[in-house]
């Protein structure tokens, strides 16, 4: 017997990890599951963050319930959030993301091996 796919139980799944995983620490990330488009350019998830001045970092993504049909996807959608956090407030400059995302994807292979 298949065992069905549950999107509410992966998304949650795999922010708890990849949050952990990347050494978010500092962001609190909140989420929901949506029925119909995000918006107009039809996105799998849509993620609205805010650094306030007193330094705390808030996200709240919304997911597309018609586009998470399976773990991988929703992985890839979590994991793809969650880097618009770590390259928050570097512009489009490739080489600061880089910068910033090495030392995250090291953290993440020290984490895993556990």
């Amino acid at each position: 017997m298949a065992r069905r796919f549950v999107a509410e139980k992966a998304l949650q799944k795999h922010i708890d990890r990849w949050h952990y995983l990347l050494g978010m620490g500092k962001w609190t990330v909140t989420w929901q599951l949506v029925e119909g488009p995000i918006d107009h350019s039809d996105p799998v998830a849509r993620n609205d963050y805010v650094v306030r001045r007193s330094g705390k970092r808030l996200s709240h993504i919304r997911f597309d319930r018609a586009s998470i049909t399976s773990d991988a996807k929703a992985e890839g959608a979590v994991v793809h959030e969650l880097l618009h956090l770590v390259d928050w407030g570097i512009g489009n400059d490739l080489h600061k993301f880089i910068y910033r995302l090495e030392p995250k994807m090291r953290l993440v292979r020290r984490r895993a091996r556990r």
